[in-house]
């Protein structure tokens, strides 16, 4: 892989972490708690061999119940994490996840954790399925290392091309001009919910909504 990337001249931004109720570092019981965070780890390696300065990561699955302990776990999990992040001179970029008390979880870890090496990725079509999300850009502005760029039609995570949805992309401009934060953005969309069903129409739309969005951030 390292070949491959040297050999393109692609620069890749950031990596995303393994996800899922199989790897979730917010985990009550100990043992997959730990598990998950050695999947995290090697992430973390990884962007080091790379050359990859971010790794965007989930704080937890899909289950948020029995929160006081997922908040230790996430204390916990997060400890570790940053001690290998500070090491390999890595970002480690948390993502709003919608429903549950996963902006809970989030919130906490940002406000428990002042460190450089975790800062916050903002997902647009989560942010649509949560919309309290937004609100992490007035408190954690400075430390927001990514944006993942897509829409959906406010029920359910579509991944669908900027502008397709319902998102509010001009309201999120107007917050990052706020602050006038400047981080890398990543469309994260997906043709299975795409009216434009080649590869050539997809990208080129792709390109228009990225463009169209950037134009509306200043400098």
């Amino acid at each position: 892989m390292k070949t491959l990337v040297e050999q393109s001249g692609i620069t890749i931004d950031s990596i995303h972490a393994p996800f899922g109720s199989t790897t979730d570092i917010s985990e009550p019981e100990d043992v997959l708690r730990k598990a998950a965070v050695v999947d995290v780890v090697r992430s973390i390696e990884s962007c080091a061999y790379l050359g990859v300065r971010t790794l965007i990561l989930h704080l937890n699955a899909t289950r948020t119940d029995d929160i006081s302990q997922r908040l230790k776990s996430v204390r916990a999990s997060v400890t570790t994490l940053l001690s290998v992040a500070r090491k390999h001179g890595i970002q480690l970029a948390a993502e709003n996840l919608p429903g549950g008390n996963s902006l809970t979880i989030l919130k906490y870890a940002l406000e428990m954790f002042d460190d450089e090496h975790l800062g916050l990725c903002f997902d647009t079509g989560h942010d649509a399925l949560d919309s309290d999300a937004i609100e992490l850009i007035g408190t954690f502005g400075e430390r927001l290392y990514a944006i993942h760029l897509h829409d959906n039609d406010g029920r359910e995570d579509l991944h669908q091309l900027a502008f397709d949805g319902s998102y509010n992309f001009p309201n999120l401009a107007a917050q990052l001009n706020k602050g006038r934060v400047l981080c890398p953005i990543t469309i994260e969309a997906e043709v299975h919910h795409s009216t434009r069903k080649t590869p050539e129409a997809f990208l080129a739309s792709a390109k228009e909504g990225g463009m169209k969005f950037i134009e509306m951030l200043k400098g």
